[in-house]
């Protein structure tokens, strides 16, 4: 057999198994042995697996960690992975007339897996290190199984976001309108007392066949439970914590608004009033409003805008002038050396008699010395 037919049974018992080898070889002989030439690749190609002529840096491409080319295929470099199949072959090629060589099962275990992960192009090596990725993460998985970082709530920053350590949202409770259930922010509006419940935000009256009232531990007359194994089969009562559990008793007594005592509500006043401290509506301190516009009106009076003083907002605070407007002062800082009074709101100096220039730092009379100044006749 000449040699690109034996470099051809080669790679057919490499890459197709026995059968495939037995197969080519009888095709090689067939073909050689009638005189005609067997298959050879140009220069820059190999035949691949399925005997075909490709570039050879195309198959070198495909020979992954753990294998190297050996200038016809693929070969094992991996100790005790090899077997026949990482041996290259290089016995001198037979006269035309000796003996085809023959090919032999191969072993089923490591190298044949590892073959079959070499001839898909992938990483033959069974121990490939795993790579840390944290390349602009401070946080979260480094793909390996370990951590790129650990988000501190010190840092204001306790949450863990796509590798980025990011602060807490900012939430406002809202309860206006509101006498019970969530107020947007993972609390609660208030709650409901027995023979209550909350829908839509609001406490409303339920029947009494469907209240714990009277039942708790066992179940109400219209078939919800009132015990601890409610939920699982049978639905609980709606005031089934508020009957059994909760055991506040709301105190409205002498009041008509303001707290219960209970997270509930003892009504609300009307348009133009306030609830007081002590749960009874008055009228409103804060209309009509009394800091002339120019303040916040409170509980403990008015709080004056910038510039503005007074209980009730209605002047200046040194250094501004101009009320209503309360503008800052042109003439802050200007003492027009002692000798003159600045004026609003230019800011100009008005000099003393004997005084002049624009700050009063010279003499009317430029025959006397200054600040010796004093008014001619």
């Amino acid at each position: 057999m000449d040699g690109p037919a034996r470099t051809q049974l080669r790679r057919t018992r490499r890459w197709g198994g026995p059968a495939a080898a037995s197969l080519a070889l009888a095709t090689l002989v067939a073909v050689v042995g009638c005189g005609e030439t067997a298959v050879v690749c140009a220069e820059g190609t190999s035949l691949d697996a399925k005997g075909v002529c490709v570039s050879t840096e195309l198959l070198k491409a495909r020979c992954g960690n753990g294998t190297v080319w050996d200038g016809t295929a693929c070969i094992l470099a991996l100790v005790g992975l090899g077997g026949d199949a990482a041996a290259t072959d290089s016995s001198p090629s037979p006269d035309a007339g000796s003996q085809p060589e023959t090919t032999s099962a191969p072993d089923s275990g490591p190298s044949q897996d590892v073959s079959a992960a070499v001839d898909a192009g992938q990483d033959a090596s069974p121990d490939a290190p795993c790579s840390p990725a944290c390349a602009g993460k401070e946080c979260g998985d480094d793909g390996c199984g370990g951590s790129c970082g650990e988000c501190q709530f010190v840092s204001n920053k306790p949450i863990c976001s796509e590798g980025l350590c990011i602060a807490i949202p900012s939430c406002t409770p809202d309860c206006a309108n509101k006498t019970c259930g969530d107020n947007g922010c993972g609390g609660s509006c208030g709650g409901c007392g027995p023979v209550q419940a909350c829908f839509a935000n609001k406490c409303v009256t339920i029947e009494p066949k469907d209240s714990c009232v009277g039942h708790c531990g066992l179940s109400a007359p219209g078939g919800c439970l009132c015990n601890d194994d409610c939920g699982e089969v049978v639905e609980c009562c709606a005031d089934f914590f508020a009957a059994c559990y909760f055991t506040c008793t709301p105190e409205c007594t002498g009041k008509n608004c303001g707290d219960d005592g209970c997270g509930g509500s003892c009504g609300k006043c009307g348009v133009g009033q306030v609830c007081g401290a002590a749960g009874t509506c008055g009228d409103d301190p804060c209309q009509p409003d009394p800091c002339s516009g120019h303040g916040t009106c409170g509980k403990g009076g008015c709080s004056c805008n910038l510039g503005y003083s007074g209980l009730a907002c209605n002047a200046c605070i040194p250094g501004y002038v101009g009320y209503p407007t309360c503008v800052p002062s042109a003439c802050q800082g200007q003492l027009c050396n002692t000798h003159g009074v600045c004026q609003e709101p230019t800011g100009a100096c008005k000099c003393d008699p004997g005084f002049s220039g624009a700050t009063c730092d010279a003499c009317a009379d430029v025959s006397q010395s200054y600040p010796a100044c004093k008014a001619t006749p």
